[in-house]
Formats: C-alpha cells, structure tokens, sequence
C-alpha cells in the first residue's frame, strides 16, 4: 500500500477526525464548566481523567457509527494513532516548565 492509500484509508475510518475531535472537546467543555462553577482541582482532574477516555470512547463511537474502528494491518498507519497517543503526553511532561 503506497503513502496515498494509506492516508486516504486512515481519513475515511477515522471519519477525519470527526469522533476524537468531538470526544475531545466535550472533555474540555466538562472542564472548563467545572472550572467556571465548582474548583480549579475539579477541571484539573475532568480534564486528566477524562483524557484517559479520549481514545476508547473515539473507539466506542466509531463502532457504534457502524463504521471500522482501525485501519486494515497493511495500512503503514497503523500504530501511527497509538504511537501518538502514547508518547505525546510525555513530551509535553518534559517540554513543560
């Protein structure tokens, strides 16, 4: 599978971002309600925690759209969401002041 095919599958099952995207920003909505109305600590933690269940629930969302939730195993991008998921969190931890 060439660069091309491999792009075009991971934008057609992830739906463009669509699902992760909406995931993500309910989160942040959640937080920064919780921040507006309750504690500061409340935020912090909605937005930590909730962070955790960015990728299942992009995950469960997908299946329930009846849509796959994962590239075919020849796609080279596959891992490529993983590999973001996983080690983005601690560059940010060390790139921080």
């Amino acid at each position: 599978m060439d660069i091309q095919d491999a792009q075009r599958e991971v934008r057609s099952v992830y739906i463009g971002g669509f699902w992760g995207q909406l995931v993500s920003s309910v989160i942040w909505l959640v937080s920064a309600a919780l921040g507006t109305w309750v504690t500061p600590k409340a935020s912090i933690l909605a937005v930590v925690i909730g962070g955790f269940f960015i990728f299942p629930l992009t995950q469960l969302l997908l299946r329930l759209s009846g849509r796959p939730a994962s590239v075919s195993k020849d796609n080279s991008f596959h891992f490529l969401g993983m590999q973001v998921a996983f080690v983005l969190p601690f560059r940010c931890c060390f790139l921080c002041p």
